[in-house]
């Protein structure tokens, strides 16, 4: 059923059995847990009648199927799914898995359809949706889901059959090219042999179903079972008993009859016995596969194993020796068991002794069946486990004369590919290289795309598909590249072949163009979606190595790159996919994700990556977000700036950190935040000589420090740094230019503040000295310099408190002359002082003189702090509380700013 073949869709082209069969083993395990944890009224409603029907099925009591724990009813739904007749409960458990794990699939469909619903379900009194309100709703989902997920819900509502409501849903995705039967289709490992392979290793043979049975065989192992579950008109247990025992008196020669005595005492829990009258070494065989069966049944794996420990003389006989129909016929039911509890010694010699004899169609699923779990040893780096079980296979099919296994020559071809592969996961690449080429015929070789892209890993020295995945170092990702590149013929070749049946190579080509940069993002982009695509038909294959993951994560950063805003949603779902894993991918690369995330207009999955980052991987995450660029966004400069602070970093490159930061956000909190920023960079010019030189560069040089501070501020912060460094004459013509703006403001306060910046500028001793020519550009002071009627109130004890705030310990020195001096002078002056020194903690300082500003009478700022403290303090002045600028260092001029401000609070009470 394909969208692009130019055929029509008819509701008659997809059946629940057809979406059954396209999931996945996990999935139809989650569908049949789903079908009796869902919550909706429908199917609620029919799990009464499923349980009916399985106990009818497996010739249960209702009863019984009601009591049984969840896990077991999951698996008894899934072994009766198989069968025809329960084609009827398909949808149950197909709708169940959808509304359970595909809720926001559903919902996002019906919003965008236009529907109203109630949870997944469309409101009964909807409309039929029209074509273009179906193709809207078909385009949301495919932009932020998997397709293959998207062709299940699809494929569900194209199953319910001929519908007036979804009439036009054929139209509608043939219109928007989904083709349906592509997503849907199961292919295997790497070919549809593997599949077929596996399909045939699930289901675990029954005594009661064994070709060496009669149909008295038969019927005794049915009664027993009837009689152990008291199904109505089964015999009681007296009666079974009795009949068993007639059975096995009726004839000495007739062995196999002891096998149900055996059986018997499993299932009714009876004490197995030890020796009974005529035993011997086969009829002991016999009754042991009885009680092993039985216990089976009951799932009594323990009592098996203990059984076989305790007998070593009959499990010897059993298992180990010449071959015998109750090892060949017990091998297929006990292989599991073993393989569980790795008892590989045992498992080992068992199917060595009777895999040849086991019968054909049990043979064939067991053969499968070791086949697929040889494989995931394989996946899970087990090559010598693997090992044991392909060898046993090979040589079965070596020895084996009259059996003939379907496919028998390509699945030979399968059997000596996974020895390679454990060869290859034991870094014995020479031995595995030479099975692929030599022991393969060519022909088979062709058939298998999974063997091109094996050598391609040899070639690489990778030991297997998991060992490409880079580590989260910058040199690992150099050298899994180079070394991919050395097997890029071989993968090339392998798609050439086989296109999308070639997962490992087109997920090695992926890997190939992601590493090699954001220029060959649209080939990464190729090959990691039909490499998604094969594995999602088969994770149990791909999950367990993180394969499938990575696919993911790559799939994401290269829609990303593409920088295609149509791509976007989908990035997003990957990424996010990638974040869940719990996997380290290396920094690297989420940096180059969050970049390219950084270029859209939509900056959600930029700021959740980030912020994830950070919680899961904490200080790893801020030099991705810095490689990333994006540590300059709103919202994470401050989280950067606070896991600065935590670090020993050199003075320079800490300069260079801030500096990257400022600017890059024009809100009134990031302006804040420039504000912060600039006055770190003064405090670290101001201890560090080559920042110092950094600074002045990035002062002088334009206006980057806009609108965080003014070009006043800039400038006084130039004239400190000046200062610091000694280069005097640079501050002086700094100053200069302030001298001659106050000296035309032309006030008093202006005028006064002008004479002391020329004084100040005097101080630098420079020659020659510019402060005479300054101060003779001011008008003569045509009254004193403070109003002798406001003086004498202070020399008279008025009170007056003055906060002098600014300066280090060269200023500190001066305290106890001046304290001295206005003592016996202005008796009713009180100064307090404050030294912030250089401290970049300035809002810590300000916590400490905001309470004392707001109950003195004036404030004095000495304009060497640094620039957000002395904004802080200005900002707390107020007409009560006014501020007088200190423009000189020495004792004299900080003398009279406190005298200036102190005689400006008493003129304003005397004006008043």
């Amino acid at each position: 059923m394909s969208a692009t073949d130019g055929d029509n869709f008819t509701m008659q082209d997809m059946t629940y059995k057809r979406l059954w069969e396209a999931m996945t083993d996990e999935e139809r395990e989650q569908a049949s847990g789903d079908v009796w944890r869902a919550r909706d009224p429908l199917t609620v409603k029919i799990r009464d009648q499923l349980m009916r029907a399985l106990a009818e099925h497996h010739r249960f009591r209702e009863k019984f199927i009601r009591n049984r724990p969840p896990e077991k009813k999951v698996e008894l739904f899934l072994r009766a799914s198989k069968a025809d007749g329960m084609d009827d409960f398909l949808d149950d458990a197909l709708r169940a898995w959808l509304i359970t794990r595909h809720e926001t699939l559903i919902t996002t469909f019906l919003d965008a359809t236009g529907l109203s619903r109630k949870g997944c379900f469309v409101a009964d009194e909807e409309v039929a949706p029209k074509q273009k309100a179906l193709q809207k709703g078909i385009r949301q989902v495919r932009k932020a889901f998997e397709e293959r997920h998207v062709a299940f819900y699809l494929g569900f509502m194209l199953a319910e059959g001929p519908s007036v409501f979804w009439g036009e849903l054929p139209d509608a995705i043939s219109n928007e090219a989904l083709d349906l039967d592509a997503l849907l289709v199961s292919a295997g490992d790497d070919t549809k042999t593997e599949t077929a392979m596996g399909s045939e290793s699930k289901a675990v043979p029954l005594p009661e179903t064994s070709e060496r049975f009669t149909t008295l065989d038969q019927l005794l192992i049915k009664a027993v079972v009837a009689s152990a579950l008291e199904q109505e008109g089964a015999f009681p247990q007296d009666a079974v008993e009795n009949l068993l025992e007639e059975v096995v008196d009726m004839s000495g020669d007739r062995q196999r009859s002891f096998f149900h005595r055996g059986f018997y005492h499993a299932l009714f829990n009876i004490e197995p016995m030890s020796d009974f009258p005529g035993a011997n070494v086969e009829r002991r065989n016999w009754y042991f596969c009885g009680l092993l069966f039985g216990w089976l049944r009951h799932e009594k794996q323990s009592e098996c194993l203990d059984l076989l420990k305790k007998h070593a003389r009959q499990t010897d006989s059993l298992c180990r020796r010449d071959p015998n129909p109750c090892g060949a016929m017990l091998l297929p039911s006990m292989y599991p068991v073993l393989l569980r509890h790795e008892e590989f010694g045992l498992l080992k010699d068992w199917l060595e002794s009777q895999l040849p004899v086991v019968r054909a169609e049990p043979m064939a699923r067991l053969l499968g069946e070791m086949y697929q779990d040889a494989s995931s040893f394989i996946r899970r780096g087990r090559p010598s486990e693997a090992m044991v079980l392909l060898q046993a296979c090979l040589k079965c099919l070596g020895t084996q004369k009259t059996f003939q296994l379907q496919r028998q020559g390509q699945f030979h071809a399968l059997l000596i590919r996974r020895i390679a592969q454990a060869h290859q996961l034991q870094g014995n690449f020479g031995a595995a290289s030479k099975l692929l080429v030599e022991e393969i015929p060519q022909e088979e070789f062709d058939r298998i795309p999974g063997a091109f892209a094996d050598l391609g890993l040899i070639e690489g020295g990778f030991r297997s598909l998991g060992a490409t995945l880079p580590e989260n170092r910058e040199e690992s990702i150099e050298n899994r590249l180079e070394s991919l590149r050395k097997g890029e013929s071989r993968f090339r070749k392998a798609v050439e072949a086989h296109g999308d049946y070639a997962i490992n190579a087109h997920f090695c080509l992926g890997l190939i163009h992601l590493l090699a940069g954001q220029e060959e993002a649209p080939e990464a982009f190729s090959h990691f979606s039909r490499a998604l695509t094969g594995m999602l038909k088969q994770e149990d294959a791909y999950k367990e190595a993180s394969v499938m993951e990575w696919a993911r994560f790559g799939l994401g950063i290269a829609l990303l790159e593409t920088a295609e805003p149509s791509n976007l949603q989908s990035a997003k779902e990957r990424i996010y996919q990638a974040l869940e894993a719990g996997i380290t991918f290396p920094g690297t690369l989420w940096a180059r994700a969050l970049a390219a995330a950084a270029l859209f207009d939509d900056h959600e999955l930029c700021s959740r990556v980030a912020r994830e980052l950070i919680d899961k991987r904490g200080d790893e995450a801020y030099p991705i977000l810095q490689q990333a660029g994006i540590h300059r966004h709103s919202g994470l400069r401050e989280p950067f700036l606070e896991w600065l602070d935590q670090k020993k970093w050199k003075s320079l490159e800490l300069f260079h950190l801030f500096q990257e930061l400022v600017g890059s956000d024009n809100s009134a909190e990031g302006i804040a935040l420039d504000g912060d920023l600039l006055d770190r960079m003064e405090g670290l010019a101001i201890r560090d000589t080559a920042v110092r030189n950094s600074f002045l560069t990035f002062l002088r040089d334009g206006n980057f420090w806009e609108p965080a501070w003014s070009r006043m501020e800039a400038e006084e912060c130039l004239v400190r740094l000046y200062e610091v460094g000694g280069h005097f004459q640079q501050a002086a013509d700094l100053q200069r230019v302030v001298f001659f703006q106050l000296r035309d403001l032309g006030e008093d306060h202006h005028l006064e503040e002008a004479r002391e910046l020329a004084n100040h500028i005097k101080a630098y001793h420079l020659s020659p000295d510019p402060s005479e020519e300054l101060l003779a550009c001011l008008p003569k002071a045509e009254k004193p310099e403070i109003q002798t009627s406001v003086e004498d109130l202070l020399k008279q004890g008025h009170q007056v408190s003055i906060l002098y705030v600014g300066g280090n310990e060269t200023q500190e020195r001066y305290v106890d002359s001046l304290q001295h001096d206005f003592e016996e002078q202005f008796p009713g002056l009180e100064v307090t002082f404050y030294f912030p020194g250089w401290s970049s903690r300035w809002n810590l300082h300000l916590e400490k003189v905001k309470p004392i500003i707001h109950r003195v009478d004036g404030v004095v700022l000495n304009n060497l702090v640094r620039t957000q403290f002395g904004r802080h303090v200005r900002r707390e002045c107020d007409g009560r509380h006014p501020w007088t600028p200190c423009t000189g260092r020495g004792r004299d001029s900080i003398r009279r700013s406190i005298l200036r401000a102190a005689t400006c609070h008493l003129g304003r009470l005397h004006d008043n």
